[in-house]
């Protein structure tokens, strides 16, 4: 989570894992479960990318995970270079859907 805005994604996958709350909360949907997914053909513009040498503060916890707060952009406003109308995140799960 970076802050209140629109969210997108290249990856289906885990633009499902939010439908499903698979992200949010770890627990997976039952097998017959209905999920709907958007496609939308956007024009991003000019990125402000975030990464973790650039935004965060600290070392992960032991399980590897960074915590919300440690990153600079958390629940804020784009206060990034001015130029810049986006926040874009490259996430892995390894460190609990942070930026890389």
């Amino acid at each position: 989570y970076f802050g209140k805005g629109i969210y997108l994604t290249p990856q289906p996958e885990y633009a499902l894992g939010y439908s499903s709350e698979i992200v949010t909360c770890g627990t997976p949907v039952g097998d017959n479960a209905e999920l709907h997914l958007l496609l939308c053909a956007t024009v991003v513009g000019q990125a402000y990318p975030v990464t973790i040498s650039g935004d965060y503060t600290g070392q992960p916890g032991e399980d590897g995970w960074y915590d919300a707060s440690q990153c600079q952009l958390y629940g804020q406003a784009l206060m990034t270079a001015p130029k810049c109308g986006s926040h874009y995140a490259q996430i892995i799960t390894s460190n609990g859907y942070h930026s890389t």
